[in-house]
Parts: structure tokens; C-alpha cells; sequence
């Protein structure tokens, strides 16, 4: 793995918006709390354009995400907001022009694609964690600042994760390299040549809006797809305003993966959720169910 160098205060985040547009107002939001935490932020004028569902057009999107990509002064590139539109304009990207440019990377939603893109094509390291215009402003609170913090400023590795939301479904020990991200975005780049390396791996898997009925339909398809053959264990984030109880949601997972026999967490605190924490991928965790623990025990950042 190829590892970013931990920020520090007075460092430079590049901001793009390659997928939807946005509320300015939350935007600016999310820029004062980067700026009071002591970072410096930087962005293009025409981040605010909108074109159709799209904050902007394709050339815009990829230019700006080019650019950020490759500017030195620019340590860590963190995004606008999720939606849609990133798988557009991954074409586009050239590995071999980004080899050099290993900086600290964050988002989730439909950043997912993009994330897997640079662990799977570069090698590097990459980071689950909020973004500006959803996630950074009002509740944006002191979890979720300690933890983005923690996890892009110091090299050590974050160590061992238990909370109070978290709970075993099934139980066991596994370690392996953690990948994933926003389940309906896995499923998207099946087939494509930007679909999820699994084998092998932690999975972890998140989403949002989504009824107990699709929930079962892409972890159907993931099963079905092979994608599940030589995972180790699978983590499950927040599952949010899927319509039904948390304890409908834990019944489906354990119906469609009745046959899985590796540990299942349920409820990990990242993704699409107030106050969210910050993880890296690509590096190795171990999953206890003993503790009750998600334990990240290689470090995300060059020392």
C-alpha cells in the first residue's frame, strides 16, 4: 500500500465536486469548520455550477478533479457533497499521470467508485469519511471531529473501535485488508472495470434510502456474483431511513447470508449519518466479537 503523509495544521485541502451540486450555504458551513480546525481550503470558482442533476458538466467535473489531484500545494482533497455523477468521468482519470501525486483522499457516497479507483489502480490508501456540504457543518459534532483528526493527522493506527450502536450479528475473529464503501455504488461497477476487488477482504458496506427489498436484492446480487467467495468478515454501517426497524434490517442481512459462515457487525459508525466517523481503506483490521471490536491495527499514513 502507498501511504499519504499525515496532515498538518496550515496544510492546503483541495475541495471538487465531481458528482451532484450542492447547498451553498452548507458549503460554506463546512469550509469554517476545516478552516477553525487550521487547515487552509481551496476550490474553484465554477464549483457551484449545475448542470442538470450534476454540479456541472463532465468537463468541468474532471478537469477540477484533475487538477486538485495534481496540484503540490494541495495535501488532501476532500469533496462538496455525494449524489451522482463520479462513475461519469472515471474514464478519464489516468493512473499513471496520478503516481506521483499520493495525497490524503475522503469521501464516501458516490465517491465509493472514485475511492476504489485509486486503492485499486495506484495502491493507495484512501479514507471514508464526511463531506463538505453534508457532514461538516451543524452536526458535525465532537466524535466525528476527534476521529477525522485521529485518523488523517497522525500515523499510528487508529486502534480499536467500539460503540455503543455496534453489535455482532454473527459471531467470530477475522483479519484482513478493509474495502467498500456505499453498497448500491459497489453494486453499480459490477462488470465494469472499476468493480470491487473483494477477495480476501473485510468487507464494509453502507447506504442510505434504501428498503429492506434492495438491501436483499444487492447482497443478493453480491452473493450470487461471486463477490462474497473469500471475504473474511463483513462490516455493515448505518443503514438509514431504509422505512423499517434496525431489527427487520438485521433479519434480512441474516437470511440472504444464512450460509456465510464468517463474523457480521452490524451498525458501524460510518457512512451516511449525523456526526459520522472517519476510516481508512485499504489497510489490514481485525474483527472480534469477543470485544465487541473493530480493531485497526496497521497504520493509514507514511511515517
Amino acid at each position: 500500500m502507498i501511504k499519504p503523509k499525515p496532515l498538518q495544521k496550515g496544510d492546503t485541502i483541495g475541495i471538487a465536486a465531481p458528482a451532484s451540486p450542492f447547498d451553498r450555504a452548507e458549503f460554506e458551513k463546512g469550509i469554517q469548520t476545516l478552516e477553525n480546525i487550521g487547515f487552509r481550503t481551496k476550490y474553484r470558482d465554477d464549483i457551484f455550477a449545475s448542470h442538470r442533476y450534476l454540479a456541472g458538466t463532465d468537463s468541468r467535473r474532471i478537469s477540477e478533479l484533475i487538477q486538485h489531484l495534481t496540484d503540490p500545494e494541495v495535501k488532501a482533497l476532500f469533496f462538496a457533497r455525494g449524489g451522482y455523477g463520479t462513475m461519469r468521468i472515471l474514464p478519464q482519470l489516468d493512473p499513471k499521470k496520478l503516481e506521483q501525486c499520493t495525497k490524503v483522499v475522503m469521501g464516501y457516497s458516490d465517491m465509493t467508485p472514485l475511492l476504489s479507483f485509486l486503492h485499486e489502480k495506484l495502491s493507495w490508501v484512501v479514507f471514508h469519511g464526511p463531506v463538505v456540504a453534508k457532514g461538516m457543518g451543524e452536526t458535525f459534532r465532537e466524535r466525528g471531529r476527534r476521529s477525522l483528526l485521529r485518523a488523517l493527522t497522525e500515523s499510528e493506527p487508529i486502534g480499536e473501535i467500539v460503540a455503543p450502536e455496534m453489535v455482532y450479528l454473527k459471531p467470530g475473529g477475522a483479519r484482513g485488508k478493509i474495502v467498500g464503501g456505499c453498497l448500491s455504488l459497489i453494486i453499480a461497477t459490477m462488470k465494469t472495470p472499476y468493480e470491487l476487488e473483494t477477495e480476501g477482504s473485510i468487507l464494509f458496506l453502507e447506504d442510505v434510502n434504501e428498503r429492506p427489498y434492495a438491501i436483499d436484492r444487492m447482497l443478493t446480487q453480491l452473493k450470487l456474483a461471486g463477490k462474497l467467495r473469500g471475504v473474511r468478515g463483513i462490516i455493515f454501517g448505518p443503514l438509514q431511513n431504509s422505512g423499517q426497524s434496525g431489527d427487520e434490517l438485521k433479519q434480512v442481512i441474516l437470511e440472504v447470508l444464512e450460509e456465510s459462515p464468517i463474523p457480521i457487525v452490524y451498525g458501524f459508525p460510518s457512512g451516511h449519518m449525523d456526526d459520522m466517523m472517519t476510516i481508512p481503506l485499504g489497510v489490514e483490521v481485525e474483527l472480534n466479537s469477543d470485544r465487541g471490536s473493530v480493531n485497526f491495527v496497521e497504520g493509514a499514513l507514511s511515517a
